[in-house]
């Protein structure tokens, strides 16, 4: 084998980089990019629709009942998701779950209990990665029998999720919960939603000090036969736009809006949207539009569906179902990975916890009919 001196081996590496750079570029010039991955580097257009699911886990030995999924991707690319199962909801066996879904695999991991408090429930879960290297677990606990009885608790992780600091109580009152992602605004304010079981009302809390101290807002919102959940996104004009579940019948999903960094907020309205006492999730996507995630029934949660706005909300012009046959398909948690790629974990008939990976494209198929 001839060797090749050093200089020139240098001048073909130079000449191969810029010829791969030229090629990318054409690529990129084309709109002939490599898709990001919906599940296992599957390649396709990303301007392209496309839709993928899958169940997480076959079976949890012990644990039948599942509910309250959440997901985040953590800093290497990995997905990870988290959720509450047991003998049933409140049952004293029930314990915190998670599962990881690595760049380019197939199937999600093995679940691995996450957190267990012996006889005690637990739920809701929070996953978040905050964009700086630390992934969040907020969860509640259940000192009692019923989720009045539950305090909301804290952990975090610099080394995704391998290892977790110590628990932290965050709200020591009962009856404060959990449920959707928090919001890190334009100001590094990290807001997160939670609410009240025993009031039935939405609230905030927010730090501007990484966790050292935080501020309860939000707390007075009221309507008509209680409003919890919210889940929050930032506007374009800094204006935090707030969805939330209702308990009303025959009700719609209800909104709310702050204009000052989340300190105070304007009084509950309905929107369009039924909604039969179940959870929603609302995400703003990298482009700006919106896509809500929420059970489009007044009385059942079926279907599951996704609806997109353009336009920050103010009008909703497509929609399409995840799931729309006989059963629960509920509580769903909503990111946009990094590859841009829209991420849905749900439940699904309290069995199992499906994920959902599709793009804008994939809505925009449908349009939006009330």
């Amino acid at each position: 084998m001839n060797r090749i001196e050093p200089d020139v081996m240098a001048l073909m590496n130079t000449w191969t980089a810029r010829f791969a750079g030229f090629l990318f570029l054409l690529a990129a010039l084309t709109g002939r990019l490599p898709a990001a991955p919906t599940f296992a580097g599957e390649e396709g257009a990303m301007d392209k629709p496309f839709f993928k699911e899958q169940l997480i886990f076959d079976e949890i030995p012990g644990y039948p009942s599942c509910h309250g999924s959440t997901v985040t991707e953590l800093p290497g690319g990995a997905l990870f998701a988290a959720w509450y199962a047991g003998a049933a909801e409140k049952a004293t066996d029930v314990a915190i779950f998670c599962s990881r879904l690595a760049p380019g695999a197939e199937k999600w991991s093995s679940p691995e209990i996450l957190h267990d408090a012996p006889g005690l429930s637990e739920g809701n879960p929070v996953l978040f990665a905050d964009g700086d290297g630390r992934v969040w677990f907020f969860y509640v606990v259940m000192y009692g029998s019923t989720w009045n009885d539950c305090k909301v608790h804290y952990r975090t992780s610099d080394d995704e999720g391998k290892t977790w600091s110590g628990e932290n109580t965050l709200i020591g009152q009962k009856g404060w919960m959990t449920r959707n992602h928090p919001l890190i605004l334009n100001d590094g304010t990290f807001i997160l939603p939670i609410y009240n079981e025993v009031l039935f009302t939405p609230g905030f809390i927010l730090t501007t000090d990484g966790g050292k101290t935080w501020k309860k807002t939000g707390i007075n919102l009221r309507a008509g036969g209680g409003i919890i959940q919210p889940s929050s996104v930032q506007l374009s004009d800094g204006a935090i736009l707030a969805y939330m579940r209702t308990g009303a019948k025959e009700g719609f999903i209800m909104k709310t809006v702050s204009t000052d960094g989340g300190e105070k907020w304007s009084s509950p309205e309905p929107t369009a949207f039924p909604n039969p006492n179940a959870a929603v999730d609302l995400a703003r996507l990298r482009d700006g539009s919106l896509v809500l995630i929420y059970n489009d029934s007044f009385y059942d949660r079926t279907p599951l569906s996704a609806a997109l706005s353009t336009d920050e909300g103010k009008t909703w012009t497509f929609k399409r179902d995840l799931e729309k046959t006989f059963g629960e398909f509920s509580y769903p948690s909503l990111i946009q990975s990094r590859d841009g790629v829209i991420h849905v974990t749900y439940t699904y008939k309290r069995t199992n916890i499906k994920h959902a990976a599709f793009n804008k494209e994939w809505i925009m198929q449908k349009p939006y009919k009330k």
